[in-house]
This record gives C-alpha cells, sequence and structure tokens, in this order.
C-alpha cells in the first residue's frame, strides 16, 4: 500500500510539474522593464519566445497612458502588473492597431478615460473580424465583435498629442504599413517610442495583406519613423525586446533591401508559386521564422492574398 501510495504521489507530482509547463508554454510570465523614468514595458515570455503583445505604461501620480492591451487571457495579469506600479488610473489606452494580442485587453482593464486608435481599429472591432496568418502561415481565425465598452472612442487618424501630467505623448497613423491602421507613439520627454508591429526585431515584419498592409506602405513607415524620432531614442516593438535607435536604423535598412530582392525578379513576372521556388539570396535566409518564412514574405510583398 504504502509503495502504491508512493507511485501515485509520484504520478500526482508529475501531473503537475506537467501542467505547470502547459501553463507556462501557454502563458509564459510576464516580467516588467524600466526603459526610462516614467515608461515601464511588460514583456511575456514562454518557452517557444515571445506571448501576446508588449504592453507600455507611460507612469504619472496624475494618470497613466497605456500602449496595447494584450490577449484578452493575459488581461487581469497585465492589469495587476500596472496596479504595482506608481502612477494614478489609466487615462488613455492605445491600440497600434487592431490584431486581438493588441486589444483584447480592451475589455479588461480599468480604464478611466479614453481608448485611442485609428478609425479602423473601431471599425474592424465592432464587428466579427477575420485574420489570416496571424500565429502560422495558412492559419485562419474569426474574432468576436468587442463589446462597446471596449471599442476606442478618440480616434487618431491625423497626428495627435495626448498629455499624462507634465509627459506630452505624441501620436502619428502611418498608413498601409502592417495594417491599414497603425499608430506608434513617441513620448519625447523620455527618449521612447513605441512602434507596435511596424518592427519585428530579427525577423521579416509581417504584413496583413488581406487588412490594407502593404510592403511600400512598411518601407515608407520605415523611412518615416526613422526621420521623425531623434538618436538615442529606444524602440519598443509589439514583440520582442527593446531596441537601441541604432538597431532601428539597421533594421530598416534590412527591409529595405528585403523587399527590394522580394519584389524584383530577372525573369520578368515570374508567378508567385515560381518566386517562392526561386526564393530569396543566401543573406536573407536568417530573417526567417515560423511565422514569416521566405515564402510569406514574398506572398507579402508582392501583395498576393493568403492562400494565393
Amino acid at each position: 500500500m504504502k509503495r502504491r501510495s508512493k507511485i501515485a504521489g509520484m504520478a500526482s507530482v508529475g501531473l503537475l510539474f506537467a501542467f505547470g509547463l502547459a501553463w507556462f508554454a501557454l502563458l509564459g510570465r510576464t516580467r516588467t522593464v524600466t526603459v526610462a523614468e516614467n515608461v515601464r514595458v511588460l514583456i511575456t515570455t514562454g518557452l517557444l519566445g515571445p506571448i501576446g503583445a508588449n504592453v507600455t505604461i507611460v507612469t504619472h501620480a496624475e494618470g497613466m497612458l497605456v500602449v496595447d492591451a494584450q490577449l484578452a487571457p493575459l488581461g487581469n495579469r497585465i492589469q495587476r502588473a500596472i496596479d504595482r506600479l506608481d502612477g494614478g488610473p489609466i487615462r488613455y489606452l492605445v491600440n497600434t492597431h487592431w490584431h486581438p494580442d493588441h486589444t483584447g485587453g480592451n475589455e479588461v482593464l480599468k480604464i478611466e478615460g479614453e481608448i485611442v486608435a485609428h478609425s479602423s481599429v473601431r471599425r474592424r472591432r465592432s464587428q466579427i473580424q477575420e485574420g489570416f496568418g496571424l500565429t502560422k502561415p495558412g492559419s485562419h481565425h474569426v474574432f468576436a465583435p468587442l463589446p462597446e465598452s471596449a471599442l476606442p472612442t478618440r480616434s487618431a487618424d491625423q497626428d495627435l498629442t495626448l498629455t499624462v501630467g507634465n509627459i506630452d505623448i505624441e501620436i502619428r497613423h502611418f498608413a498601409q504599413a502592417h495594417t491599414d491602421g497603425d499608430l506608434a507613439v513617441y513620448v519625447r520627454s523620455q527618449g521612447v517610442v513605441v512602434v507596435g508591429d511596424l518592427v519585428w526585431p530579427g525577423s521579416f515584419p509581417f504584413i496583413d495583406t488581406p487588412t490594407g498592409g502593404t510592403a511600400a506602405g512598411m518601407a515608407d513607415a520605415l523611412n518615416a519613423l526613422v526621420a521623425w524620432i531623434a538618436p538615442g531614442t529606444r524602440v519598443i516593438p509589439g514583440h520582442g525586446e527593446i531596441m537601441a535607435y541604432e538597431e532601428l536604423l539597421a533594421y530598416r535598412d534590412f527591409v529595405l533591401a528585403a523587399i527590394e530582392a522580394a519584389a524584383s525578379s530577372p525573369t520578368g513576372e515570374p508567378s508567385l508559386a515560381e518566386a517562392q521556388e526561386a526564393g530569396l539570396p543566401q543573406e536573407f535566409r536568417r530573417w526567417e521564422s515560423p511565422l514569416v518564412p521566405s515564402s510569406e514574405w514574398i506572398r507579402m510583398v508582392q501583395g498576393r492574398a493568403p492562400g494565393a
């Protein structure tokens, strides 16, 4: 009996350990990184890498501005992390674009002010929305509308400046880049810019062609972003680790070259299948990721629909 109980106990421990590993793989852990005196970023990672989107908080005793809201299942965890920071209530929540890893937590976070986004974000998230390729090439998801209380209440289709305490925050729209509704958030006094999914450290950026993303718009956005911010600015991407200004410059140059490589062809106008078969020059292979392998990058740059 004792041996059986011991075996059962070991099995229980094993199950708990397996459950813990599964939980960590699915939901990971969230750490708070101080980027500047009044800027923190919440980065969630699991065994396989980043989970959901980075969440940036501009803190002041009179209120906070939060950029992006994470996936809905992580919303309560994000709120608890925000509650531990030194600052007042959430005066503004800015969604950098419509994707659910940036807007899902809108209905969970305790917002005492406005939700700010490009007008396309409210339009898309107020109705059933389809997503293609958001988790892996060929994936297809259907997202339920957000409730009215979680929809953006203020549009940022034009340049906008918000203020929390004595901190000014500049917001700018970049058209038809990652999507049709991308925003970047520049806290000039803190030397920090939040760029959403305009930048994907170490890999090809994801261009959501079904919802207005284009390679030309991505190139324009990166050029405009570099011209907008000051040298030395810290760059917070939508996913992954914080970047230095010099890393942003190098990334911009890489993306421009990768767009040219995927768009050009020595044999005229091949079909998409022919272009994918030919692939990219060897120097671009290291930028592949499970989400955007070379074949997907070529499709995105050429503006083809998923599955075309």
